[in-house]
């Protein structure tokens, strides 16, 4: 996952993305935690909801069947909504006491889930009784404050790393491989971090490769870290239920 853009960063990305809009602060810091994770699918937590927007919006809508609204999230420069200056991008929702399940389809589809929750309340706002999500890892709400509400990414799921027995096949491993090759040799770790398995090897000679994807195949790995190499991106390395990343 990538470092957080400072403001100034931020604000240049976005001047230069919409020149002719005055973007809302809440799209803002949307924008500021998308940049953060540009591969993965951003769970933005709003009061009872998570809000995906944009192209995930889009995406939602197409691969779990959700209502695809819009909202908006910026006016033209020098008008105001009601003079026709409103602009509205893509919306989709997931309700937070049913979002294990969504997130479940869109990991076991191959995607990277980001969960963006609420780390402050507004002065003016009551305390939350709401359930904390189950992926917020014990994060709990600060300090009351003026402005914004505070949202930071708690956790990032992909198909290997995943823990939830819900969200876990229980008759096999869910193992995260990761890969490397140098010198001739390929070297090969792998976890079960829902058991706390792990293990590691070495292959090596003309058949490194073939041996490689022999282990794989045993593991049937969720998951297959590699670096940016060619050689461990062939067609049929991994096997094709694993995520290759």
């Amino acid at each position: 996952m990538n470092t957080t853009l400072d403001r100034r960063t931020l604000q240049r990305r976005l001047d230069e993305e919409f020149p002719d809009l005055e973007l809302h602060k809440w799209y803002m810091q949307y924008r500021q935690l998308k940049f953060s994770c540009p591969d993965a699918v951003l769970l933005y937590r709003m009061g009872d909801f998570y809000e995906t927007f944009d192209d995930d919006a889009k995406l939602l809508a197409e691969k779990l069947e959700v209502t695809l609204t819009y909202k908006a999230f910026a006016n033209e420069r020098g008008k105001s909504a009601k003079s026709g200056g409103e602009r509205r991008c893509p919306m989709a929702g997931l309700p937070y006491h049913a979002v294990e399940r969504y997130t479940t389809g869109l990991v076991g589809a191959g995607y990277r889930v980001a969960i963006a929750e609420q780390i402050s309340e507004t002065a003016s706002s009551k305390k939350d009784t709401r359930p904390k999500s189950v992926f917020a890892g014990g994060v709990e709400q600060g300090e009351a404050r003026k402005g914004m509400v505070d949202r930071e990414i708690v956790r990032v799921l992909t198909p290997g790393t995943i823990t939830e027995t819900t969200m876990l096949q229980a008759v096999q491993n869910n193992y995260l491989v990761a890969l490397i090759a140098e010198h001739g040799k390929v070297g090969l770790a792998y976890a079960d971090l829902s058991t706390g398995e792990f293990a590691c090897t070495e292959f090596a000679g003309e058949r490194a490769l073939d041996n490689a994807q022999g282990e794989l195949a045993r593991l049937n790995a969720a998951e297959v870290l590699v670096p940016e190499d060619e050689k461990l991106r062939l067609p049929g390395l991994a096997p094709s239920s694993a995520k290759l990343t």
